[in-house]
């Protein structure tokens, strides 16, 4: 792309399988909707960001077939828990 030229877009990922619904227009994912609220959000005028409470530290795979990831967050007051996930 040359300096200057607007980015268009040219495809977007399905995300939802064909036949799921009849109405497949009024399905979005979850992912999908917290998009739309951050972006609204950081538009507003106050240029909010949400607060989930902690952080993320590491993300390790742990080995494990049935909780492959692990990820280690921390609470605003400073305690350490681990997650799994799949």
């Amino acid at each position: 792309m040359a300096r200057g030229q607007a980015l268009t877009r040219r495809s977007r990922i399905q995300d939802i399988e064909d036949d799921l619904s009849e109405m497949p227009h009024v399905i979005l994912s979850q992912a999908r909707v917290h998009d739309f609220y951050l972006d609204i959000m950081a538009k507003s005028p106050r240029r909010l960001h949400p607060d989930y409470g902690c952080e993320v530290t590491c993300v390790q795979p742990t080995g494990d077939a049935d909780y492959p990831n692990a990820l280690k967050l921390r609470r605003e007051d400073g305690e350490d828990f681990t997650v799994k996930a799949r």
